[in-house]
């Protein structure tokens, strides 16, 4: 995602460079976000909450976007201010996003997998919804290695 910068992130009021967050619902989810990063704009950058858009993207449950925020491998690690990282995050948003009905969690949950993200025991059981629960089992049960006894997530 490197181009040739037409603007100053520097020079941004802050509530700008987290603008990519609150843009994924937009129609056309993914051609705002891949404009304004073409730009310029910084791809992880953590919005006034904490939240980066991998993280945004995965509590939509948006895999198109989020896999195209995986790709210049964000920092998985970060912690938003609510305390999620990015695998919790996703989790949370099964769970809690009033507009959960119309997103592909287990797309983004492939994703992050896929992509090597630890899968703590406690995390398998974290979600209300058994389709999810039933997606972590499985993937565990192909994929032990990725779980841990104990971590955050």
């Amino acid at each position: 995602m490197g181009a040739t910068s037409i603007i100053d992130t520097d020079k941004l009021p802050t509530h700008y460079r987290g603008i990519l967050r609150e843009i994924l619902h937009f129609p056309d989810k993914l051609l705002p976000p891949k404009a304004l990063v073409a730009i310029g704009l910084e791809w992880d950058h953590a919005d006034s909450d904490g939240v980066t858009p991998v993280q945004a993207a995965g509590w939509n449950g948006l895999p198109d976007v989020m896999g195209y925020f995986m790709s210049p491998r964000p920092d998985l690690s970060h912690v938003n201010k609510n305390g999620g990282r990015f695998l919790s995050t996703i989790l949370h948003g099964v769970d809690h996003n009033p507009q959960q009905a119309g997103g592909d969690y287990i797309g983004c949950l492939r994703i992050a997998m896929e992509h090597g993200v630890a899968l703590p025991r406690r995390a398998i059981d974290a979600s209300g919804l058994p389709e999810i629960r039933a997606f972590l089992q499985q993937w565990v049960e192909r994929m032990l290695g990725q779980m841990v006894e104990h971590g955050v997530f």
